[in-house]
């Protein structure tokens, strides 16, 4: 595997190729640690002031805003030369180190390994975030739990996974509890967090609530593999009558939400633009919707921010009564859409009986976004 480190203000500095046999190290501030294997021998750097080819090595490369850049090969070798100069390439070997301008001058310099962050130390870097990260959703999570108004928190840790889900709303796990039907048990957004995998099409959590709502928030963190039906259930009340809401995703990675509001006839649905793309797929998304009945609207939210909003021109109260996360039970309709299942994986499920507002939504995923920066010590 060729493993590539580049510490560098994102403004600045980055690494690009095209076909994995080059990258570009651009001008800025930057510092990159590089360890190529034997089969990937003849890997290029090209960068400000001078051309590298790697022999099969472990080396650093530092490419300042300002001022000369520094070459340190610790293992192996490589060739360097200036820019467009293939006939004044020369070698440096194992242990040698050296400084270079934009002119393409050159001198030997003395080591510097401490100054390169490692794939090692990235990983530990990672590692300390991700506990951090975790952490911090766990605490939030905590706190939710004192919302009188949040009705279902599915976590899916590990000890729920046998057949019944805890719902973590409040403090006495009293509410309604959700019933895994298939679903295989997954690691969730950071080591340590489980969710539950949807993978076949039987796969599918129960719920039952008898309740009824002017107003809704319904929260999923998923990670979206495919969409091979033309739809993909997060939440489906087992019926589609008067008050009862379908939540899912289409091929189009469009997010439809819809609710009838008669018994026959038209139904009230508001669609998101396609937010959930092929290069999405294996992502951690967060999704939302708020039925606000004071406001008459409903919003759909993804990561924290509003991507459809519209007008409700006939209030109903919502119910769930019988349903299911990641799938419709309700086939006997037949049809070529029968077949609704999610495929992908969940690790949180937030149900609250009033509208969050989008501060509430923003925060709530700024408290579980798994590739938000976490600061952590340095190497």
């Amino acid at each position: 595997m060729l493993g590539f480190a580049l510490l560098a203000p994102p403004e600045l500095a980055k690494l690009t190729g095209g076909n994995g046999r080059a990258t570009s190290v651009s001008d800025g501030s930057s510092t990159s640690w590089g360890q190529v294997p034997p089969p990937a021998c003849g890997f290029r750097v090209r960068s400000r002031g001078l051309d590298l080819v790697d022999l099969g090595t472990s080396f650093g490369i530092n490419v300042p805003h300002d001022g000369p850049g520094e070459v340190h090969v610790f293992d192996g070798k490589v060739q360097i030369a200036p820019p467009g100069q293939p006939a004044a390439m020369r070698e440096i070997e194992g242990g040698q180190s050296i400084t270079f301008d934009h002119r393409g001058g050159s001198r030997a310099i003395a080591q510097a390994p401490k100054a390169f962050v490692t794939i090692a130390d990235l990983d530990r870097i990672e590692t300390e975030a991700a506990g951090l990260r975790l952490g911090r959703w766990f605490d939030a999570a905590t706190r939710l739990r004192t919302d009188p108004s949040l009705l279902v928190h599915f976590t899916f840790e590990s000890e729920s996974l046998a057949r019944r889900v805890i719902n973590h709303a409040g403090f006495d796990n009293t509410g309604p509890a959700g019933t895994l039907v298939g679903g295989q048990q997954a690691t969730g957004r950071w080591p340590g967090k489980a969710a539950v995998a949807f993978r076949r099409v039987s796969d599918r959590v129960r719920l039952a609530d008898p309740g009824e709502y002017d107003s809704l928030t319904m929260v999923v963190w998923a990670r979206v593999d495919s969409l091979p039906n033309e739809y993909h259930g997060l939440v489906m009340t087992d019926g589609f009558t008067v008050g009862y809401p379908h939540w899912q995703i289409r091929r189009s990675g469009r997010v439809s939400f819809s609710v009838r509001h008669q018994p026959q006839g038209d139904f009230f649905q508001t669609l998101t633009p396609p937010v959930i793309l092929p290069e999405t797929f294996g992502q951690w998304v967060s999704l939302a919707v708020v039925y606000d009945a004071t406001a008459r609207r409903v919003t759909q939210f993804l990561n924290g921010r509003a991507v459809a909003d519209m007008a409700i021109e006939h209030s109903v109260r919502l119910r769930l009564d019988t349903s299911e996360l990641g799938n419709w039970g309700l086939t006997s309709h037949g049809g070529p859409s029968a077949i609704r299942n999610f495929v992908g994986s969940m690790d949180e499920f937030l149900l609250f009986g009033r509208a969050l507002s989008a501060r509430e939504i923003e925060q709530m995923f700024a408290s579980g976004d798994p590739y938000r920066p976490f600061a952590t010590a340095a190497p």
